[in-house]
């Protein structure tokens, strides 16, 4: 069988299903799940000032800083059509680039 396995085989859906097991119960009663503890520890690292944590958690309650594009196009021997191709093609690149990154 070639190609990408079934959804329910993927990696990032096994993934999900072991980070929702529960390992304990807090305080409140509720289960604690092992995504929840890698959030804690996560969050403990920051406030210890652990760089790498610290933007991490930034990346993921802000977002990540939007990217600089940097293009060179002679405006005077390229027409609008070649222009706009090149705009358009820095985008996709970037949007590319932030999947890859997503995933």
């Amino acid at each position: 069988m070639a190609g990408r396995p079934p959804k329910e085989r993927s990696f990032a859906n096994m993934l999900t299903i072991e980070l929702r097991q529960a390992i304990g119960i807090g305080e409140d009663g509720k289960p604690v799940t092992k995504l929840r503890k890698i959030a804690e520890m996560l969050v403990s690292k920051a406030m210890e000032g652990d760089m790498a944590a610290i933007k991490e958690v930034a990346d993921r309650t802000d977002g990540k800083p939007m990217q600089a594009i940097e293009a060179s196009v002679d405006v005077e021997t390229t027409s609008k059509e070649q222009r706009d191709a090149a705009v358009a093609a820095a985008i996709l690149a970037v949007q590319a680039d932030n999947e890859r990154a997503l995933n």
